[in-house]
């Protein structure tokens, strides 16, 4: 199976010092590409970042390039998210991909509990989409989870410097503007 990962930004609030996008390893990994169309014969793409939500347009365009464009019928489309977007723009999202991998940081506040919880009841029952969250055992407040709205359930610290955070079989790439400068909106 072919597998891409792609950093859609680099933008992020939570500056986390754990963060495996700023590690030299996984630095090493990173294919930077200006393009969308090398991911159509992909067989599961999987978006991430920084956080993507906070570029949701951006995310919405890509997810819709891929899906009307991939060769691929059967391709995946995974998000990786902290940070959702609440309304009409995570439905939007959410019908688009066929998961979500959600992440409660060690630095997770009582606001992002909260909008946790508001994002467990939006995917309440949604059919055929794959739900996983990772929960870091370092966060300082109790979690409660509706375990029949998640695929899987993660409870481990963050992989640290020096090992591998990509899986075997997975690519790691990341956007980059027309002036070769990494992808900001």
């Amino acid at each position: 199976m072919k597998k891409a990962r792609i950093i859609i930004t680099f933008d992020c609030r939570r500056n986390c010092s754990y963060c495996c996008n700023k590690y030299e390893s996984m630095k090493a990994l990173m294919i930077p590409t200006k393009s969308l169309t090398k991911f159509f014969d992909y067989d599961e793409v999987i978006l991430t970042g920084g956080e993507p939500f906070l570029h949701t347009d951006k995310l919405i365009k890509i997810i819709e390039f891929l899906r009307h464009n991939s060769k691929n019928q059967k391709q995946k489309i995974f998000l990786y998210t902290a940070q959702p977007t609440f309304g009409f723009k995570l439905k939007r999202v959410l019908r688009m991909v066929d998961g979500v991998h959600y992440t409660l940081h060690s630095n997770s506040s009582p606001k992002d509990l909260a909008e946790f919880y508001q994002f467990q009841k939006e995917i309440l029952g949604k059919e055929g989409k794959s739900f996983r969250l990772y929960i870091s055992p370092e966060l300082k407040y109790p979690v409660t989870i509706q375990p029949q709205v998640w695929a899987r359930v993660e409870l481990k610290p963050w992989i640290p410097e020096g090992q591998n955070c990509l899986p075997k079989d997975e690519e790691l790439y990341y956007l980059k503007d027309e002036n070769d400068n990494i992808y900001r909106m």
